[in-house]
């Protein structure tokens, strides 16, 4: 009498099962790696709430996202904010080093013509955006008025930026203390 070997041990039954069960709660016991992200910015306020979301989602909310992110990220516009300006009011946009390169990557031109479609306007009270020592960024279409400061590695294309120089701004700043000095001394006389 020939006797038939079962299709699966008892043995082979439990590996495969503890086998499946290691495949499908994997994802879960492992330590948990970050993951690039595309952010699009729908609102030109500065600062916004802290958090960048589908219900509201600034430049800089986005940016301090991505930099709490090791992976290269990318920052784009909704298309609805073509044309339009940010103001910042709570001071420049730092972009920090992260392990990726590049860490970050800001894209303004919705339209892909090669024009910058977004406007990000420090006011004369800081600079546009300071890149860390390390950080590895890319401005693409925007619009930058009041300059950058940067220690990491930048590429700007297709972008148009003023008010870059601190000796601008200084120039400015005496020119303007010697027209008041120059109308005091009108109104003594």
């Amino acid at each position: 009498m020939t006797m038939q070997r079962p299709f699966m041990t008892t043995l082979e039954t439990r590996r495969l099962g503890g086998a499946l069960v290691a495949l499908a709660l994997g994802p879960l016991l492992l330590p948990a790696t970050a993951m690039a992200a595309d952010f699009v910015v729908n609102s030109l306020a500065d600062p916004g709430d802290g958090v960048c979301d589908e219900t509201e989602c600034t430049l800089r909310e986005a940016i301090e996202e991505a930099n709490g992110n090791e992976e290269a990220d990318t920052i784009t516009f909704d298309e609805t904010l073509a044309g339009g300006t940010i103001l910042l009011s709570s001071g420049e946009l730092t972009i920090a080093d992260d392990t990726a390169d590049p860490d970050l990557t800001i894209d303004g031109d919705l339209n892909n013509d090669g024009a910058p479609d977004i406007t990000v306007d420090a006011q004369d009270s800081s600079r546009v955006f300071f890149i860390a020592t390390g950080a590895d960024a890319t401005s693409q279409g925007l619009v930058i008025t009041g300059g950058i400061e940067n220690f990491g590695t930048l590429t700007v294309t297709g972008s148009t930026i003023s008010g870059n120089s601190r000796g601008q701004r200084r120039r400015r700043h005496r020119q303007s203390r010697h027209a008041d000095r120059r109308q005091q001394h009108h109104q003594r006389q």
